[in-house]
Formats: C-alpha cells, structure tokens, sequence
C-alpha cells in the first residue's frame, strides 16, 4: 500500500502523509486515552484480605490435590492422561477460588 502510495503521489508527499497521519493519531490518543497513577494500583485493606483468602484456599486446594496424586489416589478424566487431569484440577481449583 505504501510502495503504491509512494509511487503514485511521490516520495516527499507519502513522506509527509504518514507524519501527519502519526502526529493525528497521537494527539487523538492523548485525548482519548487514559493512564493510571499509582494510587490506582494499591489495593486497599479489605481487598488484599480477598486477594489473601483467595491464594490461601487455592494453595490447600492444589496441596491436596498433589498428595492425592502422590498417593495413586488420582484418575485420569475421559480423554486425557493423569497428568492432564492433574493440571485441569489444579487449574479449576485456582479459578473456583477466585
């Protein structure tokens, strides 16, 4: 497109064309766009309670699991082996957590 572009109107004007192309795009981004501060990335006290919760019953969840698995007492679901098994589990564990 831009070989094209160039060859139809001309290095200097293709050249140009794109700057400007850039230069509205970026002043459209910087009106449109957002940005965050660091206050908005420090959680406050009841949700890193939540967050804490959440990591600590995922991590019994996938403990038990792993000593099901080291005892032979896992199955392989239909369709995968034990190990795929294992890793679904763990995953759906993690997720029902949240």
């Amino acid at each position: 497109m831009i070989i094209l572009f160039k060859e139809e109107i001309g290095l200097d004007a293709a050249s140009k064309f794109l700057g400007y192309t850039q230069l509205l795009i970026y002043y459209w981004l910087l009106q449109q766009a957002f940005n965050i501060g660091i206050g908005d990335t420090i959680a406050d006290a009841s949700t890193m309670e939540t967050i804490n919760e959440a990591i600590f019953i995922a991590k019994n969840e996938v403990k038990e699991l792993i000593r099901a698995a080291l005892d032979n007492q896992s199955e392989a679901e239909p369709g995968r082996t034990i190990m795929e098994s294992f890793e679904n589990k763990v995953n759906q564990g993690i997720l029902a957590s949240w």
